[in-house]
Formats: C-alpha cells, sequence, structure tokens
C-alpha cells in the first residue's frame, strides 16, 4: 500500500509522527492491515510511547499469531513498561515462532538477569552466540551474568573476548577490571579502569571503580581523588558520594564525611550502609542519640548488618540502659537461627551480654585462622575495651583500645572507633 510505504520512507527520514500519520491512514483505509499496526507500534515505542505500543503489537499477534517480531518487540516495550514477567513471555513466544532470533535470545537473557536467573541468562546468551559468534555485546552480557554468581574467570574470559572483537567498549573494561579485582588482582584491575578512562573520560563508573581498588590498595588519596572526579560528572551519585564519605572516614576527615553521608540519604532514604558509617562517627563523637538513630535505621532497612546490634548494645549502655541493652541482644541472640557452632558474631554478644567470660572469648579470638586472625583481634579487643569502658574502668579500656589499633587493622570501624576512644582518654595514651 503506498500511504504504508511512504510511513517507511518517513520513518527511514526520522519523521515519525509523520509516519505515524501516514500509517493511522493506512488503517482507515485497510483496518486489518498487519504490518501498518507492527510499524506504528515500531513508531510509538521509538517515540517512548510504551503502552500504546504494546496495544499496535498485540494487534499485530492477533492478525498473524506467528509473527516473532511483533512478539518481540512487543516485549521491549513491555520490558520499558518494568512488566518484566510479561516481557519474558513475548520473548518465549518469539523464539517459539523463530528458533534462531538472537535478538529475542539477547533480550530474555537480560530480562532473566534482571530477574535473578543467572543461569538462564547465561544459557540464552550460549544461544546468542550459537547463532551470532562474533557478538560482542554477548560476551560482554554473559561476563556480568557469570561475575554476579560467582565466576570471575569466566566473566575475565568473556570480557576478554568482547574486547577482542570490539575494542573500543569504555564499559567492558570496566567490567573486566571488576573480575580482576574479584580475582585479587588488584593491579590488572587498575590498568583496564585506566583503559576504560582513556576511552571515555567522563565514565564514571570506572572512577567510582577504582576508587574502590585505590582504597584496598591503601590509596585513600588516590581514591578520595577519583570519587570526587566522579561526583563532577554525576553530583547526584548516591555510590560515588558514600564511597568518598568512607574514604573520608578512614582519612579522619570526620565533617567530610558527615557531609558526604548526609548526602547520600537525602539522594537514597533506603541507602543502609550511610546510616551505619554516619551512625559510627556519631558513636565516635560520643552522639549516643543520634548514633542509635542511625543504627536503628540501617537496621530497618537491612537487618544483616548484625553488628550494629553490638553498637546499639554499646550506646544503650553508654546511655543508662545496660538492663535494656542486655536485654534486647540477649533476645536477638537466642532467636537467631543456628546451623552449626556459634560464629564469630554469636561469641561477640555472648560476651557483652556476659554469657560468655572475658577470657573464654580472647581466647577464640586468637583461634582464628591465619587470614582473618589480625582483624578479629582488632574486634575482639575494641569490644573488651568498650565493655570495661561502660564499666567504668578506663584504664584497661584503655589498653584494650591500644590493641586493637596495635593490630594495624585501619579499614576496620573497630580500629577507627578504638582510636576515637582515646581522644577522650588522654591520659591513657602512651
Amino acid at each position: 500500500m503506498e500511504t504504508h510505504q511512504r510511513a517507511l520512507t518517513k520513518k527511514d527520514q526520522g519523521d515519525l509522527n509523520g509516519a505515524i500519520a501516514d500509517e493511522n491512514r493506512a488503517l482507515e483505509l485497510q483496518p486489518g492491515f498487519t504490518e501498518a499496526y507492527f510499524t506504528r507500534g515500531l513508531l510509538l515505542q521509538m517515540l517512548g510511547h510504551s503502552a500504546e505500543a504494546i496495544e499496535n503489537f498485540s494487534q499485530a499477534v492477533r492478525l498473524k499469531p506467528d509473527y516473532a517480531a511483533a512478539y518481540y518487540f512487543r516485549g521491549n516495550s513491555r520490558h520499558a513498561e518494568g512488566d518484566l514477567l510479561g516481557a519474558l513471555v513475548d520473548y518465549n513466544l518469539a523464539i517459539l515462532n523463530q528458533p534462531d532470533y538472537a535478538e529475542a535470545y539477547a533480550a530474555r537473557a537480560q530480562t532473566k538477569r534482571q530477574r535473578g536467573d543467572l543461569d538462564g541468562s547465561i544459557a540464552d546468551d550460549a544461544k546468542v552466540l550459537q547463532y551470532q559468534p562474533k557478538d560482542a555485546g554477548a560476551y560482554a552480557n554473559r561476563a556480568v551474568a557469570r561475575l554476579s554468581r560467582g565466576d570471575a574467570a569466566g566473566a575475565l574470559d568473556d570480557d576478554t573476548q568482547s574486547l577482542s572483537l570490539k575494542p573500543e567498549q569504555a564499559a567492558v573494561y570496566s567490567h573486566r577490571a571488576l573480575a580482576r579485582k574479584a580475582k585479587g588482582d588488584l593491579a590488572g584491575a587498575i590498568l583496564d579502569f585506566n583503559q576504560a578512562l582513556e576511552l571515555q573520560l567522563d565514565y564514571v563508573p570506572a572512577f567510582t571503580g577504582r576508587a574502590v581498588v585505590k582504597s584496598l590498595q591503601g590509596d585513600l588519596a588516590g581514591a578520595l581523588v577519583d570519587d570526587t572526579k566522579a561526583l563532577s560528572f554525576q553530583p547526584d551519585n548516591a555510590n560515588a558520594c558514600y564511597h568518598r564519605g568512607a574514604t573520608r572516614q578512614l582519612l579522619g576527615d570526620r565533617q567530610g564525611a558527615i557531609e558526604d553521608f548526609n548526602r547520600v540519604v537525602e539522594l537514597n532514604p533506603n541507602f543502609a550502609y550511610a546510616y551505619r558509617n554516619r551512625g559510627v562517627l556519631r558513636y565516635d563523637a560520643h552522639e549516643y542519640v543520634g548514633a542509635a538513630e542511625d543504627f536503628r535505621k540501617a537496621l530497618a532497612l537491612d537487618d544483616s548488618l548484625i553488628y550494629l546490634r553490638f553498637r546499639i548494645w554499646m550506646v544503650r549502655s553508654h546511655l543508662g540502659q545496660p538492663d535494656q541493652a542486655t536485654t534486647e541482644l540477649s533476645t536477638w541472640l537466642a532467636t537467631r537461627p543456628h546451623t552449626s557452632a556459634p560464629d564469630w558474631p554469636d561469641l561477640v554478644a555472648g560476651f557483652l551480654t556476659g554469657q560468655i567470660p572475658e577470657s573464654d572469648f580472647l581466647v577464640a579470638a586468637q583461634r582464628t585462622p591465619a587470614a582473618q586472625a589480625s582483624g578479629r583481634w582488632c574486634e575482639a579487643c575494641y569490644y573488651a575495651g568498650s565493655r570495661h569502658l561502660i564499666a567504668g574502668d578506663t584504664a584497661a579500656a584503655a589498653d584494650f583500645f591500644q590493641k586493637a589499633l596495635a593490630t594495624g587493622k585501619k579499614d576496620y570501624q573497630e580500629y577507627n572507633s578504638a582510636a576515637a576512644e582515646l581522644t577522650f582518654l588522654p591520659a591513657a595514651k602512651h
């Protein structure tokens, strides 16, 4: 039909509204014209009108039930609307009607990954590569799923293959850096982040990722620079703001860290870690009421932050509520699910609530595997010092806080909290 052909020409020329007008006319002349519905759906999708696009693709498949492309594009529109299950159903129908539909496999892989079906996503990306062996995007997408399920080596291989097919991909270099980091290759990760930033100077994930790796390498000043650079491009990036706050916290810049954490919770009121870190800073400044509020908010958002339960016990004890603090922590300990022998959090809670003697607690800390030994001893000394401080034995408290500092675990919050407590005990400093 001439009107439909004119619509296609206008579409190719970028006149989307003109093309829609022509398809409207085509459907007035021929109401059962399948291709006009399909093309109008594409045009509406391109304009961002997903709901209307879905209606048109639905008309197309009613007229032609085996129309694989219409199912595929309707799936894309449903995906854009946030209907992941509906999108998945449509991609299934597209593949059912066209088993070699690589684009449908790719879209289904992405949707499965978003729904948490990592194995299904990996399988679908493999199908894409079966039909399109040189699809750099399929390798990159499979790398994301593989890293998410803990297969850093597989992700590294896929990212490398993707880059061999299409070298100028900042996002893939940045993701490969994450795979290298997961494998413990921090130097290699830095090189990949550097390469990503050479390709795209404003690629924020590379700045934030490199900041994390620099922190792990002990280069806190470098991490601070990278997070600040990321925020210069994306001032509302809550993750970059959080990490900069955490870096400032480790550098001893309490005010700067507080400002960053305040900004994070403005941007994302459900950012549990920002409340946690701000609460620790408030606790270290003996601002116990504000600290308690932050700890409880963080726990309400993420109950896996179990160390905050120990902080809440200490806060309540400092606020003159030792019995209530012990009852609360003991109740949690008694109702906590156990599948084996008591773990370290059990021992900390048992010690703080008086169920485990200090000597037994310290012996347990020293029986830790070598890889965790200094960190666990740092924690044990901090909690022992805190318990003595609450009991009014400042000399013993100071001794334990000094022992925590002697571990050198500067990346542990207990280390920094021990240092903060010693500033309130000047006579105990050595």
